[in-house]
């Protein structure tokens, strides 16, 4: 976990030059290329996604029809945007219809 704690492993790789190696764990790796993946598909997407996600977390109607809640989503974890994208696609039909009866001005003010 570099990320945490990178001044003190900057400190020990001054020290152990050459023979040091530093790794990102897997978690983080994945975080990276994904942060990327959002930026490349533009930036209006991570914004839209977030204004979906507060819009369908305030439907109270729609949350006890589906009786589930939308979760948040982290700017950090790829783990997060794993469960909104799962949450999105197990509840889609609800969702779909539910934007199909509401005004579409209504939706994100």
């Amino acid at each position: 976990m570099t990320r945490r704690l990178s001044g003190v492993v900057t400190r020990i790789q001054n020290v152990m030059k050459p023979n040091f190696m530093r790794v990102w764990c897997l978690l983080h790796q994945i975080d990276i290329i994904m942060q990327k993946v959002y930026k490349r598909v533009g930036c209006n997407f991570y914004k839209m996604l977030t204004s979906i996600i507060s819009f369908l977390r305030r439907q109270k109607n729609l949350v006890e029809e589906m009786q589930a809640i939308c979760p948040n989503l982290s700017a950090t974890w790829w783990a997060s945007m794993s469960r909104v994208a799962r949450f999105l696609v197990e509840k889609q039909l609800d969702i779909v219809t539910y934007f199909a009866e509401t005004e579409p001005s209504d939706c994100f003010d």
